[in-house]
């Protein structure tokens, strides 16, 4: 038998929701005016509320709190199905500038 995120109960252990994240704050924390920078997690936080459900699609909405030239802190919300808030992370990242 393979490895599955799902529990025999058919709910998610809180990694699906840790790929979620990550994923989405990669996604949306890009650097500012400098071309080929990158950013690295220096902090995240997350708080948990409800389970995901096999067999449901989980959404996830990503949305900047603070975006400077040195850090970025991101704010993503995990939703069930019927809007259901499962996950609230917060997540800073550190700018990495191309060439330092």
């Amino acid at each position: 038998m393979g490895w599955s995120p799902f529990r025999k109960t058919g709910l998610t252990y809180h990694m699906p929701s840790a790929s979620v994240k990550r994923s989405a704050t990669s996604l949306r924390a890009t650097p500012i005016g400098d071309e080929g920078a990158g950013t690295t997690t220096i902090e995240s936080k997350t708080n948990f509320f409800g389970p995901g459900v096999a067999g449901t699609t989980i959404t996830a909405e990503c949305l900047p709190l603070h975006r400077g030239r040195r850090t970025q802190t991101w704010q993503t919300s995990i939703r069930s199905p019927d809007g259901k808030l499962l996950a609230q992370v917060t997540q800073t990242q550190m700018v990495l500038t191309a060439g330092a």
